[in-house]
This record gives structure tokens, sequence and C-alpha cells, in this order.
């Protein structure tokens, strides 16, 4: 077995610094942070007794991330992932990324100085950065509604693939119509919204309907977003009378500007939302949209992390589904 002395001679510094950094001490510079970890990987020292020193000096602080705090969805999530941590005495941080794969990234490095227990991630950026962390760290991070192929036991997720697919066919046998397509992802390259942007392509590709791309729009994100594109939809619904939208709030802002320009929602164009937010039965035309379990996510995850880090609790596994609440918006 590896000790801190053999640490501190394959990373060329004291034994008194690999001491502090085991025991989260400060002043230690990142050159130095980096060369104790790499020696700690060379030496398998972490699985051993480090891993012990480090869960006996736990910070029963929890990181929760998130793309953007100000959706519904994840203000919703996160308040009822709070409630259950604090009710095991853990102190949980919100941390947003804005969809940025170098923000995410100085986020899961407090993991490696243990700033923080474990990390809840409601959002992916880097796929290939957040596998790496989880091979090291595969009882400290938890995946919300988002997956990684090979790491599915550290993963709580829903089928929103059939969820899309089944909101995609009502649209069309309803309407009968090509479907315009909005997402919050980049759709071609972006990693998370996977599930529905290929639920979008295997729809357009079982009913024999060609991709185009002009009816797909991306990184849209909030009400005003949704606003700002409607002077992009309206040159469309003389061809399409049904839209698809993978956000409540941007569905919300279509029917808002789609109105504001003499058009009836669904007389003139139909339009759906996903997640339900509690704001969507109450809008002008109350919207038709996918409902998703977020209580059920919450509990499901923080059961997963808890029982990763080998504390007692008595939450039990719920089931969870997506649901199409249909309203008057289509």
């Amino acid at each position: 077995m590896a000790t801190i002395k053999e640490i501190a001679k394959l990373a060329g510094v004291g034994t008194t610094t690999v001491s502090r950094y085991l025991n989260n001490g400060p002043y230690i510079s990142e050159e130095k942070r980096h060369k104790i970890e790499e020696a700690i990987k060379q030496l398998d020292y972490v699985p051993s007794s480090a891993a012990k020193m480090l869960r006996a000096n736990n910070t029963k602080q929890i990181g929760v991330i998130v793309s953007r705090i100000t959706n519904p969805y994840f203000a919703t999530l996160f308040d009822y992932i709070e409630r259950l941590l604090n009710a095991h005495g853990y102190e949980v941080s919100i941390m947003q990324t804005y969809d940025d794969p170098a923000i995410e990234r100085r986020i899961l490095d407090k993991l490696k100085n243990d700033s923080l227990d474990a990390i809840l991630m409601a959002s992916v950026e880097d796929k290939t950065y957040v596998a790496e962390l989880i091979r090291t760290y595969s009882k400290r991070i938890v995946l919300v509604n988002e997956k990684i192929a090979e790491f599915k036991q550290n993963s709580i997720t829903i089928d929103q693939y059939q969820a899309t697919y089944t909101g995609l066919e009502y649209l069309y046998e309803k309407y009968c119509t090509p479907i315009i397509y909005i997402t919050g992802s980049s759709f071609f390259t972006a990693d998370h919204g996977g599930m529905r942007n290929d639920a979008y392509l295997n729809f357009l590709k079982d009913h024999q309907l060609p991709l185009r791309k002009e009816l797909i729009f991306t990184n849209l994100h909030n009400i005003e977003d949704g606003l700002n594109l409607v002077p992009n939809l309206l040159p469309l619904v003389s061809r399409t009378k049904a839209i698809f939208a993978n956000s409540d709030e941007v569905a919300i802002g279509i029917i808002a500007g789609l109105q504001k320009n003499g058009l009836h929602v669904p007389t003139d164009v139909a339009v759906m939302g996903f997640d339900n937010q509690p704001i969507s039965a109450y809008t002008q035309v109350p919207l038709t949209t996918i409902s998703q379990p977020i209580a059920g996510l919450a509990n499901n995850a923080v059961k997963l992390l808890l029982d990763f880090l080998g504390v007692k609790n008595s939450l039990t596994v719920t089931p969870l589904s997506l649901e199409m609440i249909v309203r008057q918006s289509a």
C-alpha cells in the first residue's frame, strides 16, 4: 500500500503538502494539487486509505448542476432535491452552466478538491469529461434525467423518447401537416436533449417525411426566445399547422407572438409544449404539453445519491412516467 511519503516523492512536493491536500487544507497551488492527484492515481492510493480519510472528512455539501435556474423545470426540481437533502443533514447549492462546457468543468472540479461531497447533474454539456469524472468518483455523481451509456447505474432517467414521439404523432394525426420542431439544444451536435431529437428524426423516418432544416429551430429556452422566434415562423404557418416546442416557456412565448400578429391558436396553428409547468394551464390559451414527474425524479435521484454515500434513508423508488396533457392549444 502506498504511503504519503511515496506520493510526495512522486509528486515532487513535501509530505506536509500531501497531508494538507488529503485533509482539504488551504494554500495549495493548482499545479501542486494536480501533481498530487496524478501521483495518487498512479499509486492507487485513493481507493485505499485516502478514500477512508476523505469519507471521514465529508463536507455535508451537495452541488446541483443545471443549465439555467430561470427555467421553472430546473427551479422546481432543485426545490424538491434541496428539501429531501436538507432532511438528511445536507446543505445544497445550485450551480448554473448556461450550457457552457467550460463552466461545467470548473464546477465538477470541486469534486477533486473535495469542496463538495457529491454532485447531482440535471444537465450535461461535456459527456466525455463527465464520464471521466464518474470513472474516478463513481459514488459521488448522479445524473438526473440525463444519461451516459456506460454509466446507467449513475442515472435516473425517463423515457423522453417515447413521450416526444407520442406528442408528435398526436399533432400529425390531428392536423396532417409538417411539424415545426423547436429544441433547447443545437439538434445535430448537442448531447443533452438527444432522446427528444432522436424521436423527431425517427418520427420523420417512420412517416417517410423529409428532414426540412427550415422547420427546426435550436437553442431556445424561455418566453422571450419564443416571442423573438415568431417573425421566423410567420412565413411557415401557411404551409404547416403544428409546432412542437421542447419547452413550455418557449411555447407560451410563441402563442403570445402569434396572437399579436393576428393568428389564432389552435385554429390557424397548433402549439404543444414540454414539462407541464404550472403556468401552462393558466395562459391565455391553455397549453397542451408533456408532463414530467419532477417530484419523482428528485426523490429517486436523492435516494440513489444517499445510497451511494452510505447514508441511511427511508426513501423508496417512485415509478416514473411522462404523460401528455391535452388542453386548448393543440
